[in-house]
This record gives structure tokens, sequence and C-alpha cells, in this order.
């Protein structure tokens, strides 16, 4: 028996069907094929951009240094029981002329009001000295020629203060006796803080003013317990009279 062979043209048909079913097979492969994993940790930074809200302030750093001095425009001050002798002085002065602090009554149909005199002294010496000579001659009262023009002092006759000062960052530390505040009403009591405050406050170093009575902190003087802040600041709320 012979064996039959396929024809060319069979043989043709063949190859070419072959051929289209090879193609379809590297399509199918392509078209399934997984992207590449990318390698993240190579990324540019500053492409890799993160998801942050804005809006939220834990997302924004704060600047604690600046926060820090912000608060310390004033100095803090802290009760000074134990006062010791006075610190940051400057070095001796000439002989100058330094303001002290009077006053002088006025009438105005049936009130009376009292404006703050300024007279000057001439004091020299170091910052301590000078503080002392001041406060000296602030206990001392006007002199007979301001006497004439109507200058009084409301202090105590016996008015005393302690030797043991001292100047911390600008605020002075002061104790005055008792007798400061001993029956003083509330205008009275005024008066007698704004002598002492503004001749104090003639010196460029003095910031502040912190007053205790006896060594102890207070915050109220006088028979009618007048407020007093805890540092005493420069004010220009009384009118002055120059002589």
């Amino acid at each position: 028996m012979s064996q039959e062979y396929p024809s060319n043209s069979s043989k043709s048909f063949l190859y070419y069907l072959s051929f289209i079913l090879i193609g379809l097979i590297l399509i199918d492969k392509s078209l399934h094929r997984k992207p590449p994993k990318l390698n993240t940790q190579k990324l540019n930074p500053i492409n890799h951009v993160q998801n942050i809200d804005l809006l939220e302030d834990s997302n924004i750093p704060e600047n604690n240094e600046e926060t820090e001095n912000s608060s310390q425009e004033l100095p803090i001050v802290r009760a000074e029981n134990n006062l010791k002798g006075l610190s940051e002085f400057s070095t001796d002065e000439p002989e100058t002329l330094q303001g002290i602090y009077f006053l002088k009554f006025y009438q105005a149909g049936n009130k009376n009001y009292s404006k703050l005199v300024k007279v000057q002294r001439k004091v020299k010496g170091s910052l301590k000295k000078r503080i002392k000579l001041v406060l000296k001659e602030l206990k001392k009262g006007p002199n007979a020629e301001e006497q004439d023009k109507g200058v009084l002092s409301v202090l105590p006759s016996k008015f005393q203060y302690s030797k043991k000062m001292k100047l911390v960052d600008g605020v002075l530390h002061i104790s005055l006796e008792n007798n400061f505040q001993k029956n003083a009403g509330k205008d009275l009591m005024q008066d007698r803080l704004d002598q002492l405050s503004h001749t104090l406050f003639e010196f460029k170093e003095i910031k502040g003013i912190k007053v205790y009575i006896d060594g102890k902190e207070t915050h109220t003087m006088g028979k009618d317990n007048l407020k007093i802040p805890d540092v005493l600041a420069r004010s220009s709320f009384r009118k002055v009279v120059f002589l």
C-alpha cells in the first residue's frame, strides 16, 4: 500500500496557521506581564512629596527660643526677705544735679489736690552712695526757700529705710519701716509712694522698684489697704511742677 503525503498547498497553510498561533501567544503574554517594581529608596527626595496638612499647628515647629525671649521683656522679681548689699553699680560719678520730688497742694473749688514738685540737689560718688544721698535729702524735706513757695513733704517725720538694698536686673529692692504706711489713707499713701518712686527713678539704672515693709513682701499699704504692684514702674500719670 502506498503512503500519501500532503500537498505543497496544504503545507503552506499549516505553516501560516502555526505562525499566527505563535504570534497570538506572544501577544497574550505581553498583555499579562506585571510592571517592574520601582526602587522607592532611590527616588529623588525633592520629588518625593509627603501628604502634610498645613492647617494643623502640630506640623509647624515652634521656635522656643523666640517665645522665651518675648516673655522676658519684664524682669522676674521674687521675694527677697534677706536683702543684701547693692549690686550692679556704676563707677564713681562727678558732682551732678539729681532730681528729688516733694509736693505742693492746690485748691479747685471745695477740693484740694496735689502735684509733684521736682527740685534738685547736688550729689556725687558711686550709684550706691548717690542713692543714699537722695534718700537722705528726701528725708530732710524741702529747704526754707522751697517751703516759702508752698512745697512740702508728706513722708513720715521718722522716715526710715534699710541700708541693705539690692539692685538686680534693673529692679531696686528696698525695705521701708512700718511707719511709712502707718495710719495713712489711700491718697496720703499714694503721695508717699510717688515721692519715693519718682525720686528713685531719676537714676537711669533703676527700671523698677520692689518695696518691702520691715523686710517682708507686701501687696497692700496704709489703713485703706492700697494695692500696689509687685514692681513699681515709671509713670507719667502725676503732674509735675518744676521749681
